[in-house]
């Protein structure tokens, strides 16, 4: 069974964690009672042992202390289910303080009255955190309310034929208005979620004090609680069904099915069939990779010279693909760090709920493509070996490139255009493998290739300074235009085979005969 600290830690809110009940302190709080209270145990065992050897020296009988102790723990009893043993008094709003109206055990009596200032500190600190998002969220809802207000309004004009109004525009708006009250409601979600974690919280660490104390306090100060502000208030449930109603009549025309795959998307389960096919797939890979090295060392490629047009020709073509499956293989180790140091990149990405990749996605989808890749690799090496026809040969890694042509970063598209200049150049059907290496106008192309990234995000940079005004957007222009003339003014230098060229004017000085002449 998994233990309640556990559970809470997989469940809370990462952004909010700080503002959660401190189980685990509280837990150390009680830890501290229970050894207080085994060593004053202890202390009466072996003073009732002295005891009753006095008592059996001077002819008394052990029944004497006996009694004694039966005497001692029925009062002990009585006194622990009195439930007047602490009082929870509020000396304001959100403020509570308990007193002990009853005096523990000698020996864990300022242990009990530091736990209960650590759990009053922790009520009262939960209570203000709600308190203060609540209103957060409600003028947020106010907002939306007037926002929504508007576009209603915008949208009755635009039916009729008397303003001229930019329909993208209102799209545009509309959608941006759509999604922050999605936004809205999965955080009003949260807050009810926090709000009854933090009342679990409570009661399971009450139940621990009074089973380590035992004492019968937890139902006492577990009806404050229950009064208190962040589990009383029903402003939250009513704002999150004020705002679910409206986004089915103004976004959904009235279907709550079509709002709800919006508003509470379903969570994909995790499958044990991934993990499975992860560990099926990485296997493959490893073998097909060890049998590619086989094969290669057999064939005499690293040894041979009269193989070194298959190194400089096949590596790039294949390493288009191994290095996608690196970023691949990346980004889900990205994943998995964000998940165990309990990082919310969903939220901070924007991700949908409902279509995001998940580590184990990731994993497999890396774990497929390394499989395929290093299997054409094999066969590549396999068929060449056996003599046939380069042009039968080289539809290999081509089939791969159709596959995995969607995605592809600075380097692997310069790596594509030794790809383009091969299968375009029709090196391919004769291993012409110095058309591709070392022409000076395809080896250009790398930078031209290399050029067009930064020329579309200095596009997209332009596009949104001119939509929202923001002058950082302009700075990122300034930079992603500063790496298109570098690429340019290193084009210009390999075309003029002048490397100074740009860096510096060369001053030559008069002869002195000219000096004097003049």
């Amino acid at each position: 069974m998994v233990k309640f600290s556990k559970q809470l830690e997989a469940q809370l809110i990462p952004e909010w964690k700080r503002a959660f009940l401190d189980y685990c302190q509280l837990k150390k709080d009680i830890k501290k009672i229970k050894l207080l209270r085994k060593k004053a145990a202890e202390t009466r065992n072996y003073d009732g042992d002295e005891h009753r050897s006095i008592f059996n020296i001077f002819g008394h009988t052990t029944d004497t202390v006996g009694d004694y102790f039966r005497t001692r723990t029925r009062s002990w009893i009585t006194r622990a289910r009195d439930p007047h043993v602490i009082q929870v008094r509020e000396r304001g709003e959100d403020v509570y303080e308990t007193e002990l109206v009853q005096l523990f055990e000698e020996v864990d009596s300022e242990a009990a009255k530091a736990f209960f200032a650590s759990l009053d500190g922790q009520l009262n600190q939960v209570n203000q955190f709600y308190r203060r998002k609540e209103a957060e969220f409600i003028q947020r809802g106010e907002t939306l309310k007037e926002q929504m207000k508007i576009l209603v309004s915008i949208r009755s004009f635009t039916s009729s034929s008397i303003t001229p109004i930019n329909k993208k525009k209102i799209e545009s708006a509309e959608k941006i208005i759509r999604g922050a009250f999605v936004e809205l409601y999965r955080a009003l979600g949260l807050l009810r979620t926090y709000s009854s974690l933090n009342m679990v919280a409570f009661g399971k660490i009450l139940k621990k004090f009074d089973k380590a104390s035992s004492q019968h306090v937890g139902p006492v100060y577990l009806r404050t609680v229950e009064r208190s502000y962040f589990n009383s208030s029903d402003k939250v449930v009513k704002l999150g069904d004020e705002v679910e109603s409206m986004f089915i009549k103004y976004f959904t025309e009235d279907d709550r099915k079509k709002a709800m795959k919006f508003l509470r998307p379903k969570q994909i389960k995790d499958s044990h069939a991934l993990t499975f096919f992860i560990g099926l797939f990485t296997g493959g890979f490893l073998a097909l990779f060890v049998g590619y090295v086989i094969l290669a060392h057999l064939s005499g490629i690293y040894t041979d010279p009269t193989h070194s047009g298959y190194i400089e020709t096949v590596y790039p073509v294949f390493s288009v693909f191994v290095l996608l499956n690196l970023h691949v293989f990346l980004y889900g180790c990205n994943i998995f760090a964000w998940r165990n140091a309990r990082i919310n990149y969903s939220f901070i990405f924007e991700f949908a709920p409902n279509t995001e990749l998940k580590y184990r996605d990731v994993f497999l989808m890396c774990s497929t493509l390394m499989m395929v890749v290093v299997g054409g690799m094999v066969a590549h090496l396999t068929l060449q070996a056996k003599g046939f026809s380069p042009l039968e040969i080289n539809t290999i890694p081509a089939s791969l490139l159709l596959v995995s042509i969607s995605t592809i970063s600075v380097t692997l598209l310069r790596h594509l255009e030794f790809i383009a200049c091969y299968y375009i150049g029709g090196s391919f059907r004769r291993d012409d493998y110095g058309t591709c290496t070392h022409n000076k106008v395809y080896r250009e192309m790398a930078y031209v290739v290399s050029f067009l990234p930064y020329y579309w995000r200095a596009l997209q940079c332009l596009r949104r300074w001119i939509e929202e005004g923001d002058a950082n957007h302009l700075g990122n222009l300034g930079k992603y235009v500063a790496a298109i003339f570098a690429v340019g003014t290193r084009l210009e230098n390999e075309h003029l085979n002048n490397v100074g060229k740009f860096r510096a004017v060369k001053l030559v000085p008069l002869p002195f005969r000219e000096l004097d002449a003049e």
